[in-house]
């Protein structure tokens, strides 16, 4: 049996590498995730043709996966991330600023403009989604779906999840990646529902937060 080739895409901060981590534990599969296209932008061509690192062509069928999260989590997660970093992309701004649009990383833009993109990969296997959320809530039953639709060929007999598979020196738990539910105030909610594309929102399947 082929080895399935994994393609991880998905916006900053919604467990891009919590998934590489859970799929390359679990299956017999290679994970693909800034290569040929980094995993935070587009998918570069306009066909699936798929070159390995050393320039081969790869002949199996490529699989995709599209990691999300909501766009209220999203916001602060990424608001949080960019206001800590210490190079030319930090953020000195308010939250409120943030979910107007930065100049150097406009938030909503890319979540609206590459989700769009992702959805409707050229692909003949529909992309799989791995939402954040549902990796809370059972990761183990997220990765057994995705080894239904896909055939995948398991490492062993129980599929581990989250707390069983990330490093136990760090006493990760599924609390980690669970909503924040009640963090932005009515005002910034109502902002970020103004520039959220709502066809998108309803294909990743999330509701708009009032």
């Amino acid at each position: 049996m082929n080895q399935a080739v994994i393609k991880i895409f998905g916006c900053h901060r919604t467990c891009t590498n919590l998934t590489t981590v859970l799929i390359r534990s679990n299956f017999r599969c290679r994970v693909l995730t800034n290569h040929p296209w980094h995993k935070h932008n587009e998918w570069g061509q306009e066909d699936r043709t798929v070159y390995d690192h050393d320039g081969s062509l790869l002949t199996e069928e490529v699989k995709f996966v599209i990691c999300a999260k909501n766009p209220y989590d999203y916001i602060e997660s990424t608001f949080a991330f960019f206001s800590r970093r210490g190079d030319r992309y930090k953020f000195t701004g308010t939250l409120n600023e943030w979910i107007a649009g930065s100049k150097k990383f406009d938030a909503i833009d890319r979540y609206n403009d590459l989700y769009r993109h992702w959805l409707h990969l050229p692909t003949n296997v529909e992309p799989f989604l791995f939402r954040q959320e549902d990796l809370a809530e059972n990761s183990a039953e997220v990765l057994n779906q995705a080894m239904n639709r896909w055939k995948l060929d398991p490492k062993g007999g129980t599929l581990r999840g989250i707390e069983e598979q990330v490093n136990p020196s760090e006493k990760v738990t599924t609390a980690r990646y669970r909503s924040r539910e009640n963090s932005l105030t009515g005002a910034q909610i109502a902002a970020i529902n103004e520039r959220i594309d709502g066809k998108t929102l309803a294909l990743l399947g999330y509701d708009v937060r009032t």
